[in-house]
């Protein structure tokens, strides 16, 4: 089992801005950023799996949004 890294000392999970995350998006990608994110916070497969597919309904609700802010 990997040991926990608090929160403040992982920059992956720092607060993100809207305008950060609009800037990581087009950078790096919906996905991309997610699974480091995932792989970070869950510890099991099966929360893994669970986070991954929350996270593609967000990305999925995200695009129109992001696509007029853009």
């Amino acid at each position: 089992m990997k040991p926990r890294v608090p929160i403040a000392a992982n920059p992956e999970l720092s607060p993100i801005t809207p305008s950060s995350l609009r800037s990581r998006i087009r950078d790096e990608g919906c996905h991309s950023i997610s699974q480091r994110r995932l792989s970070l916070l869950a510890d099991s497969a099966s929360l893994r799996e669970q986070a991954w597919h929350a996270h593609k309904g967000l990305c999925l609700a995200l695009k129109p949004i992001l696509a007029h802010v853009t």
